[in-house]
């Protein structure tokens, strides 16, 4: 539906939800936070830890959705998970990673990117592996989150497995819109990892194909991506590009 709850109401609900907590497995909880979460409506602190200490003490049973969906919901909410329950929630995740599809899995990276939090270089391969195997059913969005949050996390993709999620984004072209083009070039950039020729070319072909409807970021994160790259932006997109560009640079900051 989309709707909110009027914030007076919203915190009788929470806190009669919290009054029950006792009586609600992780899976209430989870669907409580990403309810919270999805209606972007500030959530008091003291409700917040209650309810993810309650989630901590059920975590053991909870399935690979439900720490999918706590973990962003926090991410979401603008704060943060306590490290214990961090550790506890992606361990189980990173074993069960094999059950779930390729979008909880680029979900729950970007929740633990999006926090500032690091996760252990082993733990992280294990859970790209399971991304990996499932990669044909990722849409663009899935994979450029992915790289996203291995580059925000400060970590890098073997170069193996980099071509080959590339190659996937490069598959899904069609489906992409210049953010996600843009998003993928930054990530790149960001890990400092090369790119074939080839597959930049590709890259920024489809951008072209789609500058007209790039934001200001976009134009700008593509442009520091290729040049980080220490490639050249064709001719032709560049202009395209800054024409873009100076057109809405009112709309961004110095």
């Amino acid at each position: 539906m989309g709707e909110q709850v009027p914030a007076g109401l919203l915190g009788q609900l929470v806190d009669a939800f919290v009054s029950k907590l006792h009586l609600a497995d992780s899976q209430h909880i989870s669907n409580t936070l990403w309810a919270l979460a999805k209606m972007r409506q500030p959530v008091p602190t003291d409700q917040l830890q209650l309810l993810l200490d309650a989630f901590a003490s059920k975590v053991q049973h909870a399935n690979p959705q439900a720490l999918k969906d706590t973990l962003w919901a926090v991410a979401t909410l603008g704060q943060l998970v306590p490290a214990g329950l961090l550790q506890q929630s992606m361990h189980a995740f990173a074993n069960n990673a094999h059950l779930v599809n390729p979008q909880e899995i680029s979900n729950i990276l970007w929740a633990v990117a999006k926090m500032g939090q690091k996760l252990p270089v082993i733990q992280l391969q294990q859970i790209l592996d399971a991304f990996m195997n499932k990669v044909q059913q990722a849409d663009p969005q899935a994979i450029k989150d992915t790289l996203w949050a291995v580059a925000v996390m400060g970590e890098q993709v073997p170069a193996g497995l980099l071509g080959q999620l590339v190659d996937a984004f490069v598959s899904k072209l069609h489906l992409a819109d210049s953010q996600h083009i843009s998003n993928t070039l930054w990530a790149l950039a960001k890990m400092r990892q090369p790119v074939p020729t080839d597959q930049l070319q590709l890259l920024l072909d489809a951008f072209a194909s789609k500058v007209q409807h790039a934001n200001p970021q976009a134009l700008k994160d593509t442009l520091w991506a290729v040049a980080t790259l220490g490639q050249l932006v064709p001719a032709g997109l560049l202009q395209q590009s800054m024409h873009a560009f100076a057109n809405n640079a009112h709309l961004v900051n110095p």
